[in-house]
């Protein structure tokens, strides 16, 4: 029920994961499976995961970039 995605800057040089929670089957996760480039709304957090530690930037919203 998650989307787990890598977010990119315009030259593809940056990388940073992100997930939106429950998005499968949304319309936050229509457009995140959907459009190319896209302004996000949400929180970087750390993620802690198998006592390795991460940035992990949390979806909350989306719209479209103009």
């Amino acid at each position: 029920k998650h989307l787990r995605i890598t977010l990119t800057d315009e030259s593809g040089g940056g990388r940073l994961n992100a997930v939106a929670f429950g998005a499968v089957g949304t319309v936050l996760g229509e457009w995140l499976m959907g459009h190319k480039t896209l302004h996000l709304l949400g929180e970087l957090k750390r993620n802690r995961w198998q006592g390795r530690d991460s940035a992990q930037f949390m979806i909350d919203d989306v719209a479209l970039s103009s």
